[in-house]
Formats: structure tokens, sequence, C-alpha cells
């Protein structure tokens, strides 16, 4: 069985929200509901196997869970007390999806949690997402709990990509036919005992976007954006190299300053090493 829950999000009739925002943001359906539907969907047949797509939206703009959880008076940090709101909501009730999965005998399920992307809050200037490549734009949870299969508490420092998804579910599930997927299976990383494995360094790509926020307009020419020229990124252990269409290059060190307060492509090691890295992302996307 396979079904996307969520997805039609747009066309569904749910109005809460935070915020007098209206429009099309303001028709979306809330976690329980995207969880009422999988557990009825499920408990059709137990028996078979099962492929859903959950797309929780309450953590996507406009911010906050439903009725119940904070909304409070309007100040400066309001927009961030509603995106928390929402964060604590789709927490909750993901949590309370577990629980129910595994009251039902369905426990021993595959589940992968992640995200299309980050959100700038203030950050860099700028506010939304699809606008920049910086660190909280690109920087995303990916959480697999496999019961019976993967032990709890691993944590893999190595950044990998979403593109390793694919493969990953495949080899976890005993599947062949990995090798037609981006990037290699995640497996590797908590399994291998080798040392010095070599792995792909994520390659993020953002196309030139002239319609963004109007929040977002005050920082073209000073920061640069996707409304001024493509974009992309790549992310090592420890760099991340910014090539701006227009604008050039930044270079971060995201473990000593994941803010990306100070861009380092001006000093002496930061020159060479985005020589090198510009090289390695220019092969990572040759076509």
């Amino acid at each position: 069985m396979f079904r996307f829950l969520g997805m039609n999000a747009w066309l569904d009739k749910d109005t809460e929200g935070s915020g007098d925002y209206g429009g099309a943001y303001a028709k979306r359906k809330r976690a329980h509901e995207v969880n009422q539907e999988l557990v009825q969907w499920i408990q059709r047949d137990r028996r078979r196997p099962f492929f859903a797509f959950l797309n929780y939206l309450d953590v996507h703009y406009a911010y906050g869970g439903p009725y119940g959880y904070p909304k409070p008076e309007w100040d400066h940090g309001t927009t961030i007390d509603e995106y928390d709101a929402g964060v604590k909501y789709a927490d909750d009730s993901f949590g309370r999806l577990l629980h129910e999965l595994e009251r039902r005998g369905v426990g021993n399920t595959l589940v992968i949690i992640t995200s299309d992307h980050g959100e700038s809050l203030g950050e860099h200037g700028m506010n939304y997402h699809g606008i920049s490549l910086y660190w909280n734009l690109i920087h995303v949870p990916l959480i697999i709990s496999y019961p019976g299969h993967l032990s709890a508490g691993l944590r893999v420092a190595t950044p990998v990509s979403n593109a390793a998804i694919p493969a990953t579910v495949m080899s976890l599930l005993g599947g062949k036919g990995q090798k037609v997927f981006p990037d290699p299976a995640l497996n590797v990383l908590w399994n291998s005992s080798k040392t010095g494995l070599q792995w792909p360094d994520p390659v993020s790509q953002l196309g030139q976007n002239s319609v963004i926020n109007t929040q977002d307009r005050l920082v073209k020419g000073k920061i640069p954006t996707a409304a001024d020229g493509d974009m992309e990124s790549l992310v090592t252990s420890r760099w991340h190299l910014i090539i701006h269409q227009k604008s050039g290059e930044q270079l971060y060190d995201w473990t000593a300053d994941p803010g990306e307060s100070e861009d380092l492509i001006n000093t002496s090691e930061g020159r060479a090493t985005a020589l090198k890295l510009k090289a390695q992302l220019q092969a990572a996307t040759a076509h």
C-alpha cells in the first residue's frame, strides 16, 4: 500500500493558524488530522506492508500550532515564538503517532524524520526560506528509527544529504537497485569499521528567484540572495562554501561558527580552502 498524507493540504478546510494571514496557507491539515488518516488507513489491513509519506506543515509558514498552543501578544520575538509553537505541536503529534503505531502492533515500522529546508527567522537579515544557502537554511534533522534493526541513540557526525535517503531505505529493507540513486546508502556510516571512509560532501543549489518576501528585498545588494542570481554550496566536515553567481564566494567554518557570522574568504587559509572546494563543487555538479 502506498499513500501521501498532507500533500493535499491546500485543498483542505482547517482554518486554524497563527495570525490573520488568510489565503491558501490557512487551508491545511493539522498534524493530528494527518495522524488520524494514517492510522485509519493502516487499520484496514495491518498485515500488508505499507509506505506512507506524511507531510507535517505545522512548522511551515504561516507558523504556529492550533488553538491551545502559545500565541503571545505581538513583540519582536512573536515570529520565533510562533515557530517554536509549531515545532512543539508537530513534535507532540509525532510522539502520539509513534505510540499509536506501537499500540496497534506496527511499531516495527521503519520511520524517517527529515525536512526539505530550514528557515530564516531574522538571521543575516532574512526571513522565510528559498532565498539563500546559509547554514540555518540547509541544515535539517535526519532521524532514522527501525526497531530491531538499528541501535538506539547512535549519532553520525558526517554531513550527509537527503539524496541518500532512497538508497538507505532500499538497503535497510533488503532491496536491490540502490545504485540508481544519486547518493549511496547511509548504512555504511554506522556499519563500517573502516577509517578514512570517503563520503560525498553534500551539495545544495538554488536558482535565481526574483519573487521574494518584502522583508528580504531590504538585504538585496547587501547580502547575496537568490534574488540576484543562482547560488550553490558545498559542506564538508568543517567548511561551508557558498558561491553566488554574481557576488562570488563566502566561506564559513560551520563547526566553530554555526551562525556563520565570520566570512573567512579573505583570509589566507580561506582563499586556499575555497579554491580547493570550488574545484570539488564544480566536479560534483558537472553534467
